[in-house]
């Protein structure tokens, strides 16, 4: 028998009805259950229950969700609801049919570049919303976007929970002491946030963390959906946040060269080790990766046109120049060229111009 079940169907009734459980982990169980009057499923998360034991747990709980509830935009789960028992704390959140982005991930393996690049646009819009009203995610990772089934709406959920659970006391089972001071961990050894997905700046105690820490998991996040792994693979947490802190990783195009360059550096600039080398805000990631979507509407058809143009344009350019120069050097100079000659240079030197304008595309992207 479910221990939180019946004591979260007593809270809750009449108004709602318990349908079934959806998960558990970490940061909590989740529930689904049917609002009677607007006759619409909606998902109950029921917090762990160490905040419920304390006062201390309960106020900082009652002021998060709050500050959470009062956001609003399409790209983020709304929270209808919250309550406590004198067991319980719970959320009452927008039930989202469908799937994970890490359910994706892990059904589909990595995704294509242009849909990376739209869940990226969408998610820092969410989070330039958030963070105006002064909310920090601290928790962003493909099992907290949702895929919306029916429409596939990317939705972020889980807002100001990893912080609402979090502490500020080192504790990690199985470290040194002189490695423990380098953790920040809550009462119950759970890192704050996801380790694989957190800024370095959230593993260290004395750590002032701030919005930019949500662009390293973003920035971490469209990495796996990009190219199938991690960044940083670590056996323990200790290896893990030296790695971080080294910031050495495999390059995003090293491991999917078909992904623009504006993709790939905007998630690098996102996984800057030093918080003040990344973006100044979410809005300047969407504004980056939305040059990039129109750049590349139309589909991969539009794509293959444009490149087609391109490499027309260089030929013509090609001959052009080569062209001029050849006149100059044979009606100004007097140099003698041939035929041949002329077509030597003209053929000889395209895959020359051909480098050079490939290469000042590359970087112009």
């Amino acid at each position: 028998m479910d221990p939180l079940l019946e004591p979260l169907r007593e809270a809750l009734e009449p108004q709602y009805e318990a349908v079934r459980l959806v998960g558990s982990g970490a940061m909590g169980t989740v529930y689904l259950f049917h609002e009677i009057a607007a006759d619409r499923p909606v998902a109950v998360k029921v917090l762990p229950g160490e905040l419920a034991a304390s006062e201390e747990g309960k106020e900082r709980f009652r002021r998060e969700a709050k500050v959470t509830a009062n956001l609003r935009h399409p790209n983020i789960v709304p929270i209808f609801a919250f309550g406590e028992t004198p067991d319980l704390l719970y959320y009452v959140m927008q039930y989202v049919e469908g799937e994970s982005l890490g359910e994706r991930i892990d059904r589909e393996g990595p995704l294509s570049p242009d849909e990376v690049t739209r869940i990226m646009v969408v998610i820092s819009d969410a989070l330039a919303h958030a963070h105006e009203q002064g909310v920090i995610h601290r928790d962003i990772k493909p099992g907290n976007i949702v895929i919306e089934g029916r429409s596939g709406r990317p939705m972020l959920t889980d807002f100001g929970i990893a912080h609402l659970i979090g502490g500020t006391q080192p504790l990690a089972s199985g470290l040194s002491s002189a490695q423990q001071r380098h953790l920040r961990l809550t009462g119950t050894g759970m890192a704050i946030g996801s380790p694989f997905y957190m800024a370095p700046e959230q593993a260290t105690v004395s750590a002032d963390v701030d919005f930019r820490a949500d662009f390293y998991a973003l920035g971490t996040t469209a990495y796996e959906a990009l190219t199938g792994t991690l960044p940083y693979i670590a056996n323990s947490l200790e290896d893990l946040i030296e790695k971080k802190a080294g910031g050495k990783y495999t390059p995003v195009q090293a491991r999917r060269p078909d992904a623009p360059q504006r993709l790939a550096l905007v998630i690098e600039k996102c996984l800057s080790t030093a918080a003040k080398d990344r973006w100044a805000n979410a809005d300047e990631i969407r504004k980056e990766l939305e040059s990039e979507t129109s750049r590349l509407e139309g589909g991969g058809t539009g794509r293959r046109e444009r490149g087609v143009y391109f490499w027309l344009n260089v030929i013509v350019a090609h001959l052009v120049v080569v062209g001029g120069v050849i006149t100059i050097a044979d009606k100004l100079l007097n140099l003698p060229v041939s035929s041949s000659l002329a077509w030597t240079i003209v053929l000889g030197g395209l895959p020359i111009t051909s480098l050079i304008a490939w290469r000042l595309s590359r970087s112009r992207a």
